[in-house]
């Protein structure tokens, strides 16, 4: 049986130093604030494209408690404006739990627009709008 030498290549002292980096910096990421009461600090989404139900939602909008993970889910329309999702806001969050300090949410437009944060501006709640970026 032959036997064959092959040679190694040195290894470099730091292994993570020739590492390809694959992911964004994080640089401009900032954490999220440390939460002390419940129904202080929440998020909000959509899961749209559903098949219509009964009273023709199509949507459920998903409010989640960061804090205790208690969440809603209210069935809507995709077709709902901004000032409907205002009254059914107040009517089903903030008659049971209160204002709240912040509110994370997606780029959705229904978010963005002039009313949603005029109405938030009033309350004394602040918006934070989440990246589409998640690695």
């Amino acid at each position: 049986m032959e036997r064959k030498n092959w040679r190694r290549a040195p290894t470099p002292a730091n292994p993570r130093s020739v590492k390809a980096k694959h992911q964004t910096s994080y640089r401009y990421v900032q954490p999220l604030e440390v939460l002390e009461w419940k129904w202080e600090r929440i998020t909000m989404d959509f899961i749209t494209k559903l098949p219509r139900m009964t009273k023709r939602h199509d949507t459920i909008w998903v409010i989640v408690d960061r804090l205790i993970k208690s969440a809603h889910f209210l069935p809507i329309r995709e077709t709902y404006t901004s000032e409907r999702l205002s009254d059914l806001f107040v009517k089903e969050i903030v008659t049971r739990h209160g204002v709240s300090v912040s509110i994370v949410l997606d780029r959705d437009t229904r978010f963005t627009s002039r009313f949603w944060r005029q109405f938030h501006e009033t309350m004394g709640t602040r918006l934070n709008i989440s990246t589409a970026y998640h690695p």
